[in-house]
């Protein structure tokens, strides 16, 4: 074969995989990006104050951080209300400012730069008043679970389903009393277990049946933990309830902030169960939720 037909032969496939290269290389610098994503957000804590997460891809640059909350004042200056170093949960690096000069007014939310970390900053008009938030479900940040009922349906001859004293537990239960479409439905379960001694996991799942051969249709289901059987404090991680068709994907959660009471903004589900003969129970459960982003 000559070389002048090889050359010729070569020419047209550079020209074919040059793009094809460059669209490579631009993917994988996408990609590298959004492993880079950093943000801050802030968040409303009716009549307490601000809190908000810190995102970063790089390590060391969500936990830790210092982040300065400053209120926009009439003239356009800004007043530092309070500094504080964000700390890890299970829904990411919290950071909060409980101030009445917080809870209200124009705020903006700074994660100073470090040697590593890029300096990050958001800005957001804060109404916490409470009053000032929709029942869920909700297509805002912020939602308050108005008084639910699960009663128990569970057989007596049941030895799965114990009393809340004991551990592990699994009760058949059916969702009676709410708002729709967080109610009502027909059929379900709970289960729990006391992994430590301040730790009990708690589910739910509800559902409608149909005809055999058609899928259920899903009520809300619930995924948390409670301290212990006696406690009212019931924390959210996840919470989702398919039937409300704005956003049927949507995930909410409770932050539990420091010092808050169950069923207060900010804090854990206020959960009231009420053990009755034998297997037998009911329980409550109320209190403010936020939605995962």
């Amino acid at each position: 074969m000559s070389k002048r037909f090889v050359a010729l032969l070569i020419l047209p496939m550079m020209l074919i995989m040059g793009p094809v290269a460059a669209n490579s290389s631009a993917a994988d610098a996408g990609v590298a990006a959004s492993k880079g994503k950093a943000e801050i957000s802030i968040l409303t804590w009716p009549d307490e104050g601000v809190f908000g997460y810190v995102e970063s891809g790089r390590r060391g640059c969500s936990t830790g951080r210092e982040v300065r909350l400053f209120e926009r004042q009439g003239d356009g200056s800004r007043r530092l209300l309070r500094s504080k170093r964000t700390k890890k949960t299970g829904h990411g690096a919290i950071w909060w400012v409980r101030s009445k000069a917080a809870s209200a007014g124009r705020l903006t939310a700074v994660a100073t730069k470090t040697g590593r970390c890029a300096r990050l900053a958001v800005s957001e008009r804060v109404s916490g008043k409470k009053g000032d938030y929709k029942v869920c479900p909700s297509k805002g940040d912020m939602c308050y679970l108005s008084n639910t009922k699960v009663d128990d349906r569970t057989s007596f001859q049941s030895k799965a389903c114990r009393s809340f004293g004991e551990s592990p537990g699994f009760c058949d239960i059916a969702v009676t009393f709410g708002r729709v479409p967080i109610c009502c439905f027909e059929a379900g379960w709970i289960r729990w277990n006391q992994k430590t001694s301040g730790h009990r996991d708690f589910e739910m799942k509800s559902y409608d049946r149909v005809s055999q051969g058609s899928p259920e249709i899903l009520g809300p289901y619930i995924r948390g933990w409670l301290p212990n059987s006696s406690s009212p404090s019931f924390n959210v991680d996840e919470m989702n309830v398919p039937r409300f068709f704005d956003d049927p994907k949507a995930s909410w959660y409770t932050p539990t902030l420091p010092d808050t009471t169950p069923g207060a903004p900010g804090g854990p589900l206020f959960m009231e169960w009420d053990q009755e003969y034998g297997n037998s129970f009911h329980f409550w459960i109320k209190g403010f939720l936020y939605k995962n982003k």
